[in-house]
């Protein structure tokens, strides 16, 4: 008896865990903000290091932070609150950087920018490939709903909070 009263109770407490809890009402959530085209935005100086950062190795005499949806900070120390340098790259949440060559992923595009000037990068490539890299499709640390990603209407320049009426996706 105390074995199939166990077995319903995980069999409930399963059905409540996989159940979307925005479902068919309005849920404050995040929702993706869009933009169209990608460009490598202006070079700024001495601008406060936003959370979540994270530490992205170094490349020459700097440490380079990554601020997801904003740009990559070049500090001195992965400590720092304050950025010598700040390159606006709008909608970057993941790279990789090599020979003085940063690339990273949105979407279906894969852009290799040149960083030997850090004063001026400059984009070199955008490449279109037919994956999505599936990590970009949702907020960072969130464990619950959201409303999904539409890729005909660009990349994600952020992730902002709003009421959402029965979102779709989650994690």
């Amino acid at each position: 008896m105390i074995t199939k009263n166990s077995i319903w109770m995980f069999v409930i407490l399963i059905s409540f865990n996989c159940s979307n809890p925005g479902e068919n009402r309005d849920t404050s959530t995040r929702r993706p903000e869009y933009f169209n085209e990608f460009t490598v935005g202006d070079v700024q100086y001495n601008q406060k290091v936003e959370f979540p950062k994270y530490g992205m190795g170094t490349y020459k005499s700097y440490v380079l932070l990554l601020e997801p949806y904003k740009g990559i900070h070049l500090t001195n120390e992965f400590s720092d609150d304050q950025s010598e340098i700040f390159w606006d790259f709008p909608g970057i949440t993941e790279s990789t950087i090599t020979e003085n060559r940063l690339t990273f992923q949105m979407m279906k595009d894969v852009f290799t920018i040149d960083v030997s000037d850090v004063d001026a990068p400059k984009l070199i490539s955008k490449v279109t490939t037919n994956t999505v890299d599936l990590n970009s499709l949702s907020p960072y640390k969130l464990n619950g709903s959201f409303e999904c990603v539409d890729p005909s209407k660009g990349y994600i320049k952020n992730w902002i909070v709003e009421d959402v009426f029965d979102p779709k996706c989650w994690k």
